[in-house]
């Protein structure tokens, strides 16, 4: 197989595998209905960089000042504020959201194709298009989590960049897990910590310990911002109210014994009931499969290196444990089983399947004659086109070029003048969002802040 036309096959691969997820993408943006958080999101990302001020209600006096019950960081919802900008709809927030997990995401992919030994850049963004078709197939909620920019997928993907450079360059990595942690989902906390303790061998705990001061930066320079804005008395209160939040508001049950007993009842009235069984399936495989994976590749290095202790070997043993946990924390314990919850989880398995997935194909690869490869790359091309029809429900096909969604959601979601209001604060929207606003019309005002 020449040259030009290996490269016009994965360019061929690449388009076809973009095509199908963005246009997936961009029919979920229209179609799906307003969801509160993601207005409280894109309203605090409005407000930070309209009034320097990381808030979705000016008036509520427990999240009035960089609102500590926002559980979503800047780092995850401020494309979404240039797309308001820009757009003047929710549309284009939804899909600023998408570009920008789509830009993490490749650069994540390259990194990865890299570490795996891939130096043909064509090579690495097919893998990375692939990938990106494959998580929004594979992974329940992935799709709600880039358009919503609820900070799950954005901080996934930063959590994966901040691992793969943690070996070569520990700072820029440490500080891009803090960020992960502090400034899009805190809940990824046990998976960094697993990422720098996995340098222990290597560098010590003397390593280790400018990893984590490195790590601790991000969310320094927050509370030296809020100090600046609120005063001392208002940053012991931002402190006190985001560990309540965490510990209490955050409906996480931790303050909660597990339902081992009443396992079956739990499924049968919590949010588990209510999905189809293609979501029950991928959840099940996503939660069992990479954790054997994990498992035998664990005792395979043990057995391998003996007592000695490795960085990798770390590494996967503490993946494999932070699995196990939220795994029993959301069929046990957590009161609601809401897969939001389980998302980090969720990911780092996709991550997991996907890489060594990539491993065993490069593997194969030296057993193929060139011909053979060609035939190879070929084969993967049609298998993503059949996937990416094959998979689509009735209503994403109509999509394809017959019709719009009946309910154009986003699109109704819109301001002439975008920059003076953010979408929780224009009626438009949905009557809902504002309900705390009924009564306080002039304290809801962006206006009234001072």
């Amino acid at each position: 197989m020449s040259g030009a036309s290996r490269k016009a096959l994965l360019a061929l691969s690449t388009a076809v595998c973009l095509f199908f997820s963005f246009q997936l993408l961009f029919f979920h943006a229209l179609h799906q209905p307003y969801f509160v958080d993601e207005m409280l999101v894109t309203q605090s990302s409005f407000n930070f960089f309209t009034h320097g001020n990381y808030t979705f209600s000016f008036w509520r006096l427990d999240n009035r000042w960089f609102a500590p019950g926002v559980s979503v960081g800047i780092a995850s919802s401020w494309a979404s504020y240039f797309g308001w900008i820009l757009g003047r709809s929710l549309l284009w927030a939804r899909m600023a959201s998408v570009l920008y997990c789509f830009a993490l995401f490749m650069v994540a992919a390259v990194l990865a194709a890299r570490r795996l030994g891939i130096r043909d850049k064509w090579m690495a963004v097919a893998f990375g298009s692939l990938a990106w078709l494959a998580l929004f197939r594979l992974v329940p909620y992935s799709f709600e989590s880039a358009l919503y920019s609820l900070g799950e997928l954005s901080g996934g993907i930063i959590l994966a960049i901040g691992f793969m450079l943690l070996e070569k360059h520990p700072r820029a990595g440490s500080v891009l897990l803090g960020i992960c942690v502090w400034h899009t989902k805190m809940i990824y906390l046990p998976f960094a910590l697993v990422g720098m303790f996995a340098l222990y061998p290597a560098r010590g705990l003397r390593g280790v310990g400018r990893c984590l001061l490195w790590f601790m930066l991000p969310q320094a320079a927050w509370l030296v911002m809020v100090w600046i804005m609120t005063g001392w008395k208002g940053l012991g209160f931002w402190i006190s109210y985001r560990l309540f939040f965490i510990h209490k508001r955050g409906n996480a049950g931790l303050d909660r014994v597990p339902e081992v007993s009443g396992f079956f009842e739990r499924l049968a009235r919590l949010e588990w009931s209510g999905y189809i069984p293609g979501r029950k399936y991928r959840l099940l495989l996503l939660v069992v499969l990479p954790q054997l994976l994990l498992l035998w590749l664990v005792i395979k290095e043990y057995l391998a290196v003996g007592r000695r202790l490795a960085g990798s070997m770390i590494f996967k043993a503490g993946m494999l444990a932070c699995m196990a946990v939220f795994s029993a924390w959301y069929f046990f314990w957590h009161p609601f089983m809401w897969i939001r919850h389980i998302e980090p989880a969720l990911l780092a398995g996709f991550g997991v399947i996907a890489w060594y997935f990539a491993s065993v194909v490069l593997r194969l690869r030296g057993f193929f004659k060139k011909a053979v490869y060609g035939g190879v790359l070929a084969l993967a091309l049609s298998f993503a086109l059949a996937a990416g029809l094959l998979t689509k429900t009735p209503e994403e096909m109509v999509f394809l070029g017959a019709a719009y969604p009946r309910q154009d959601y986003s699109r109704s979601c819109r301001h002439e003048q975008p920059w003076k209001t953010g979408p929780r604060d224009t009626l438009a929207c949905d009557t809902v969002t504002m309900v705390e606003c009924k009564g306080h019309d002039d304290e809801c005002a962006p206006e009234s802040w001072q």
